[in-house]
């Protein structure tokens, strides 16, 4: 399975490579002209919400803006792109995107 995802502007091209590789439908908050870097969250969110979009961020800081926004929340931002890429496939491949209902963490332990 696959999904539809909104990347955050925290995280990297390379991710969105990987995941685009792996079969995923990847926008980036930066490439997206009613977005752009520096977007408030609430905005960000909304905009996922609306396209039907799950949500992959670092941020912290973030979760908590979400009001209901499926969310792939990568707690380490030290992972190399391609463990970030497999562990999003993994979710997909044992949820489909409408079972991710509010944030998922999205760590190592799913390698």
């Amino acid at each position: 399975m696959s999904y539809r995802l909104l990347l955050d502007e925290n995280v990297e091209r390379a991710v969105a490579e990987r995941l685009r590789d792996a079969g995923h439908d990847v926008e980036r908050v930066a490439a997206v002209p009613e977005l752009g870097t520096g977007s408030d969250d609430e905005h960000v969110a909304a905009h996922a919400r609306d396209r039907d979009r799950v949500l992959l961020t670092y941020d912290d800081d973030f979760v908590p803006a979400i009001d209901g926004t499926p969310t792939l929340y990568v707690p380490d931002e030290t992972l190399a792109s391609d463990a970030v890429a497999g562990i999003v496939t993994t979710i997909a491949a044992h949820y489909p995107q409408s079972e991710i209902d509010g944030v998922v963490y999205a760590g190592s332990n799913w390698l």
